[in-house]
């Protein structure tokens, strides 16, 4: 898609890691509008156009921290995947825990992928650069808006 700018939501209530994501997604070759929110009420009235976000756009992507502020990342998630027309976003929960309850239960509310967050520089930089490299370069996105009945894609 010439022209296609990607829309990719951040969802963290770390100030330093949300702006070290900003300044490091500035800098891939992909053309992206990068927007941040930082409590789990303003992701789900940015996912759903609500109040200031009315204008929002429907993410390409969004990467949800999963420890949050007003609702955690696990409740984000649980209500834009039972949304039928917001259920098809990706969604990658960013997390420092390992836990394997957290992994397990983020997959089975509709997570797209789970990603430990990087410590170091480099380390996020490659995180970013993995992120875009695979979500924008090798994956064809599937619209987020519903299918129409009748309608096949082949």
């Amino acid at each position: 898609m010439p022209g296609k700018r990607f829309q990719v939501l951040v969802v963290e209530d770390s100030k330093p890691d949300a702006d070290l994501l900003a300044i490091l997604f500035q800098q891939v070759q992909i053309p992206i509008d990068l927007h941040l929110v930082h409590d789990g009420q303003q992701a789900i009235d940015f996912l759903f156009q609500r109040d200031s976000y009315a204008n929002a756009p429907v993410p390409d992507l969004v990467l949800l921290d999963l420890n949050l502020p007003k609702k955690d990342g696990r409740q984000v998630l649980k209500e834009l995947k039972s949304a039928d027309d917001r259920k098809r976003v990706p969604v990658l929960m960013l997390s420092t825990s390992n836990n394997e309850d957290d992994v397990s239960n983020a997959y089975d509310l509709g997570a797209s992928g789970f990603v430990s967050k990087p410590v170091g520089l480099d380390e996020y930089q490659r995180m970013v650069n993995v992120v875009c490299d695979y979500w924008f370069s090798c994956l064809r996105l599937v619209s987020s808006q519903p299918l129409k009945t009748g309608t096949v894609r082949a």
